[in-house]
């Protein structure tokens, strides 16, 4: 969700991602290409990769982390960084090594309902990826249309980059009218120069709004369009979620 990505990119702790159906990988991945996936599972060569990673400022996704991550994570996990030699470092298993400012950290855990201890979870933001029946029905409804009718998907996916950039333009007009207003000595109206980047700024900021209400009467009918398949998604998210479901079952 938005919700969960803005959390993601924008919190002072690292990202503990709740991820049952692998949502927040593939996304990660997409992201950013070269993100390095490493397992948790040899731990050895989990130090070392990291020790690379965090010396020379990359992105890693420890993957597949159990509930009881190893205390040797522990200082990168808090952040304890320290000064050294005017020189920035932290403890990585029992080696000091310089910290780059782009390192980026993600761990992510398949287990849907993990148990983390309490000073594990209070260093990390945890975030549910776990798939939900709404989000699921979402997926199904864009992979039908997709398929039987690719001119619509497509027209869908190029409207909601279209609104984004018009709202973006919009803000960026407006923001220029209040800085050419703050910035502004003496009489405004006697100013020609400040009058006629006014008068452009308003010009463009009608124009997009005009743009963005002309994209939501476009963006109804394309709904409209798309929600002959909304059935078909309903009832294929409910059987991934009675299927998924099945296995919590007694086998009696």
């Amino acid at each position: 969700s938005i919700d969960n990505a803005i959390i993601m990119t924008n919190s002072i702790h690292w990202p503990l991602l709740i991820d049952p159906q692998g949502q927040a990988t593939r996304w990660l991945t997409k992201r950013d290409p070269k993100l390095e996936v490493i397992s948790m599972s040899d731990m050895p060569v989990c130090i070392r990769k990291l020790q690379n990673s965090i010396q020379f400022g990359g992105s890693v996704l420890l993957d597949d982390a159990p509930d009881d991550i190893d205390p040797s994570l522990e200082p990168l996990l808090k952040k304890q960084i320290v000064k050294q030699g005017g020189e920035r470092v932290i403890k990585i298993g029992d080696q000091m090594v310089s910290y780059h400012q782009d390192f980026k950290l993600y761990i992510c855990t398949k287990n849907s309902n993990p148990h983390f201890k309490p000073h594990i979870a209070m260093t990390v933001a945890l975030i549910d990826f776990s798939l939900t029946v709404k989000g699921m029905q979402d997926q199904c409804l864009a992979l039908a249309v997709s398929r039987e009718r690719p001119d619509l998907e497509k027209a869908k996916t190029d409207l909601v980059q279209t609104q984004a950039q018009t709202k973006l333009q919009m803000v960026k007009a407006e923001d220029r009218m209040l800085d050419l207003l703050y910035s502004c000595q003496g009489k405004p109206l006697d100013d020609d120069v400040l009058i006629t980047a006014l008068t452009q700024s308003k010009e463009v900021a009608v124009s997009m709004k005009q743009k963005s209400e002309e994209l939501s009467v476009t963006e109804e009918e394309i709904d409209q369009a798309r929600m002959q398949y909304r059935p078909l998604a309903e009832r294929t998210a409910l059987l991934f979620f009675v299927t998924n479901s099945m296995s919590s079952l007694n086998h009696m």
